[in-house]
């Protein structure tokens, strides 16, 4: 799970903008793909394209977009970090892959990256709303309500409205989510594949360690 921190979006958001266009220009992005992502595959199998088109004519490009991309998140960010959450790890039966992914939302978010940031405002959370369906987005509500109601931040006992102002957003229409994505999947790939290129390039703008694994000692 990906978190990307700005003071100020707006440079990154368009430049992410103009980068995806120049991508469908240059033909290295497939035109139907509105979005940047680490791993399009999935979304470029929704489209239609066979593995041979994946293979052949998309996939020759995705290293190029991923490092092009995760400049502009050296140039314009202010920190990242991502939850990792390890399947292995968790301990009990009981909880639901929604809860699980709420919860490491929700802690990771409070439990490091406001207390990294250490901001004296209320920041917005823009998270992508095509995630979670009305039940789960209930659920998100829910455990954040429950969870957060008497926590500390900046010296001070806040409530969740006190400290967060949270906003769903489509990532289709929101390019500053393209880099939470990218986070992600960074790190993903980092662990799947035991590979660390893209986490590499990412660590001058880790807040602390970088990031926090789930469930681990």
């Amino acid at each position: 799970m990906g978190f990307v921190f700005f003071r100020d979006p707006r440079k990154f958001k368009l430049d992410m903008q103009r980068f995806l266009k120049r991508l469908h220009r240059n033909k290295k992005y497939h035109p139907g793909l509105k979005e940047l992502k680490f791993y399009p595959k999935p979304a470029l199998v929704r489209l239609g394209c066979t593995p041979n088109d994946i293979q052949t004519l998309w996939m020759p490009h995705f290293e190029y977009v991923r490092k092009k991309a995760i400049t502009l998140i050296l140039r314009h960010a202010d920190g990242v970090y991502a939850g990792i959450l390890d399947k292995r790890l968790v301990r009990t039966n009981d909880w639901t892959p929604e809860f699980i992914g709420n919860y490491v939302f929700h802690l990771t978010l409070f439990k490091d990256i406001l207390l990294f940031t250490g901001q004296s405002f209320v920041p917005e959370v823009i998270y992508d709303r095509g995630k979670l369906g009305p039940k789960n987005t209930d659920a998100f509500n829910k455990i954040l309500n429950n969870t957060y109601t008497d926590y500390e931040y900046l010296g001070q006992r806040l409530s969740p409205d006190d400290m967060v102002c949270f906003r769903d957003e489509d990532s289709k229409k929101d390019s500053g989510l393209w880099g939470a994505d990218l986070v992600a999947g960074s790190f993903r790939h980092l662990h799947v594949y035991n590979d660390p290129t893209y986490t590499d390039l990412l660590q001058p703008k880790f807040l602390e360690t970088g990031s926090r694994i789930f469930f681990g000692r």
